[in-house]
């Protein structure tokens, strides 16, 4: 739902002020700080939010693709692109990780 969620803000011409990835009573919630006057892209997996060196956002990660991975079982029109999406995020920001 995020990613749809992002998808559709990003037609709208919302732009990112901050994001935070942050976790209360073991679930994860991405905030969204936007505006249509923001001059920062919004992602459609999340930009600034993430911080590969902590572990509760390499297992919100790795949840989400599992996630995904499971839907793909029985796919829904975009599963599979979202899918993609945060598996490149994943590399990304592991080969980040590796090179700080």
């Amino acid at each position: 739902q995020n990613y749809l969620l992002r998808e559709f803000l990003i037609q709208q011409k919302f732009g990112l002020i901050k994001e935070k990835l942050t976790k209360e009573n073991n679930r994860y919630y991405e905030i969204l700080h936007i505006s249509k006057s923001a001059q920062l892209k919004l992602s459609l997996v999340g930009s600034e939010q993430w911080n590969y060196s902590r572990q509760d956002d390499r297992v919100y990660l790795d949840r989400m693709i599992n996630h995904f991975e499971q839907k793909l079982m029985a796919p829904q029109k975009n599963t599979h692109k979202i899918l993609q999406a945060y598996q490149k995020l994943r590399i990304q920001l592991y080969d980040n990780e590796i090179i700080s």
